[in-house]
């Protein structure tokens, strides 16, 4: 669809123009695009911080508790629990007991070493 200006743009540009320009949500539709943009970010900025601080590496070498990943990342152990589970939730670790481990997921995309991360 061309804009205004002569532009062409997306389906999701177009939506994302509308939002920037302050026009209220007239469907349901409208309101779940914004849910669904905001639970992608959410998502992302878990596996990101997850991959960044080295999570995934390290949870490779075995199966590990809340407590003795809160010291090895020096993190709030409320903090540190709410992550893990988010992890879980999201598909990428396994709880067993107190202890955490990678999913073959993460272990296959989220680890420098391994050739088919997805990281950058």
């Amino acid at each position: 669809m061309k804009t205004s200006k002569g532009f062409f743009e997306n389906p999701i540009q177009r939506r994302l123009r509308q939002m920037l320009t302050l026009q209220p949500f007239t469907t349901v539709k409208d309101g779940q695009f914004m849910e669904d943009l905001f639970n992608g970010y959410y998502r992302l900025y878990i596996v990101s911080n997850g991959v960044v601080i080295g999570l995934f590496r390290w949870l490779e070498e075995g199966q590990y508790s809340v407590e003795e990943i809160r010291k090895q990342f020096k993190h709030d152990g409320q903090f540190t629990g709410s992550f893990l589970l988010s992890l879980v939730d999201l598909g990428l670790l396994i709880v067993e007991g107190d202890n955490y481990q990678n999913r073959p997921l993460a272990s296959t995309l989220l680890i420098k070493e391994n050739p088919n991360y997805q990281g950058n």
